[in-house]
């Protein structure tokens, strides 16, 4: 990568950062101020900030039409109150929800439907290109978010991508408010009316209560764990969090409930589909929704009466809030993490964002850098499988977010993990793999002290996945420095399989073993990694010291009386090594 590139891949960083920064602090408003046309201006001005364009607005549809009611940067008035046919120019169209619309140059674009009067106001502001991203609510559509410049030309992919993702978090900002003026309506009407229920006035008045404590469940970005744990709390009962696929990934308990029943995951799906929450065998689900997405569900662990349900479904608006600036997040920190390692590989200066995680991985002590392969080359990525089971293993470990790396990199996953737990958690991974259908391996290369040591250790961590995908072994962990030479063969052998193998030097031996079912071959192993003696064979071999010399003779027979003898005794120890490798033969 030459400077420029490397200048280039800096700058998109820094403005997906910015771009993550704007997200939390639309999340932070959308939690503690329940403006919405405060919300909505604010995300116009940081649209228009974030994308460095001239004008932003928002609008919104009614039944023929759809109309500018929030911007920034817009110059005369008329366009201002541009009020446009549903699927006429750039606004109507994208209002009308035909995905992403953009146009170079407004004006002598033919594939947009033109009017007279709004051609008019569009060339007295001076606008020429546009971009409009729909927004949609639980699968309707109520506008568009859009970014003009007064200059000819096409938006960027990163552009479109910053829309969008706001676009998203304006339409979460609309529900949210929409719910809300509903229960402080119902409310206020309540206060005023004696003859209404005193017992939903009090259901009601919780809403508002709970509101305030999701509000500051989410400002305080402690993640699923502590919301669930506040939403029970403020609920008075246990609940958990399942994911858009069922899966339960978080708990909140007041009591103790039992495991989560099997068909949890199916009322929860039914309640996205209806729309509506769902109450079965004394479990009650609401689906969480992000622009009509799954996202996932809270599931409360009783029969919730049905003056109670708006407390569940409030719980689950604040769930797909929370979920999509995770989402977010996580995938800021995946390019981050992304970004370091290609730093590091290249041996090139660290960004002050990756210095800063670098120090905290290696806060404890070195590091070691391990790869992670599936069976399938195809397929070696962090799925949800691989996400799963390495959650497992380092919760299992006691190993946090902050002291470890994992980011795909061509064919493997790359690791860094601290030096004393590598070893542990790369066992519980394959465990945990193996669990779940999973062919994994894993290897072990060097430590890393300083950022110089990554490309290095790196390098013997492929060396050791190398002799690991030459003996063709899963369910497997080698560390590069138990290896040695003969780690270099067997990458070699990878790379060549019809390179020279020093198993050919023992495979009559192999092969009479296989005929007699007798131990030649282990004999033989046994007697050169003990150093050619004879007693120590025996010993862990445990049989007589006269049962190693018969075997010794027949060994001669078969391979050679010269294959304890330089230079071939290398080429056979070697082969030796190799096979106790294959056959996973220990040494007592």
């Amino acid at each position: 990568m030459d400077s420029r590139d490397f200048s280039t891949r800096i700058a998109w960083l820094e403005h997906r950062n910015r771009v993550l920064e704007a997200v939390t602090e639309i999340a932070s408003l959308m939690a503690a101020n329940h403006d919405i046309d405060m919300v909505l201006d604010r995300i116009t001005s940081l649209t228009r900030e974030l994308t460095r364009s001239d004008l932003a607005y928002i609008s919104f549809n009614d039944a023929k039409e759809t109309f500018i009611q929030y911007s920034t940067g817009v110059r005369t008035d008329e366009y201002r109150h541009i009020r446009m046919p549903l699927g006429s120019g750039v606004l109507g169209k994208a209002a009308v929800g035909h995905g992403t619309v953009q146009t170079a140059d407004y004006l002598v674009d033919q594939d947009i439907i033109h009017l007279d009067d709004i051609d008019e106001t569009v060339r007295k502001e001076g606008v020429r290109s546009i971009l409009g991203v729909p927004i949609m609510v639980h699968g309707a559509l109520h506008g568009a978010l859009l970014i003009a410049n007064r200059h000819p030309g096409v938006f960027s992919p990163t552009i479109v991508d910053t829309v969008t993702t706001i676009a998203h978090h304006t339409a979460v900002a609309l529900d949210q408010s929409r719910r809300f003026r509903e229960v402080r309506a119902a409310l206020a009407g309540l206060r005023v009316s004696f003859d209404d229920s005193a017992e939903r006035l009090q259901a009601l008045q919780t809403v508002v209560d709970l509101d305030a404590l999701l509000s500051e469940s989410l400002a305080q970005r402690k993640g699923l764990d502590h919301f669930a744990h506040t939403a029970a709390k403020a609920l008075g009962t246990d609940l958990a969090i399942l994911d858009s696929d069922g899966s339960l990934v978080a708990r909140g308990r007041v009591h103790s409930s039992p495991d989560l029943p099997s068909f949890a995951a199916e009322i929860s799906r039914l309640a996205y589909t209806s729309g509506r929450p769902v109450i079965r065998n004394g479990l009650t689900a609401a689906a969480a929704t992000s622009n009509s997405e799954h996202v996932g569900s809270v599931v409360v662990f009783e029969a919730v009466p049905d003056q109670l349900l708006p407390r569940v479904t409030r719980t689950a608006v604040f769930l797909s809030i929370l979920t999509l600036f995770e989402r977010t997040q996580r995938g800021e920190e995946r390019q981050r993490d992304q970004a370091l390692i290609d730093d590091l590989l290249q041996n090139r200066r660290l960004t002050s964002s990756g210095t800063r995680r670098l120090e905290s991985l290696l806060l404890n002590g070195p590091a070691s850098v391990a790869v992670v392969r599936t069976g399938n080359a195809a397929s070696t990525h962090l799925d949800r499988t691989l996400r799963e089971a390495f959650a497992l293993s380092t919760k299992e470990n006691g190993i946090s977010g902050h002291q470890l790396l994992a980011v795909e990199h061509h064919d493997h996953v790359c690791l860094l993990l601290p030096r004393g737990s590598a070893e542990r958690v790369l066992q519980s991974l394959v465990k945990h793999a193996h669990t779940r259908k999973r062919q994994i391996q894993c290897a072990i290369g060097g430590d890393v002290a300083a950022d110089a040591d990554f490309a290095p250790a790196h390098g013997l961590a492929l060396t050791a996945m190398a002799a690991l995908q030459a003996l063709g072994l899963s369910h497997r962990i080698y560390r590069a420095d138990n290896l040695g030479s003969l780690g270099v063969i067997l990458a070699a052998q990878r790379d060549d399989p019809h390179a020279y193998s020093p198993l050919t030097e023992i495979e009559d031996l192999i092969a009479y073993d296989a005929r007699h079912g007798t131990e030649l071959t282990r004999t033989a192993w046994v007697y050169t990694e003990k150093r050619e003696n004879i007693k120590a064979t025996a010993q862990n071999l445990v049989v007589h010291e006269n049962t190693v010399r018969q075997r010794l003779l027949r060994i001669a027979e078969l391979i050679g009386p010269d294959w304890q003898e330089t230079p071939r005794s290398l080429d056979i120890q070697l082969g030796l090594r190799m096979w106790s490798l294959k056959t996973r033969t220990p040494l007592t």
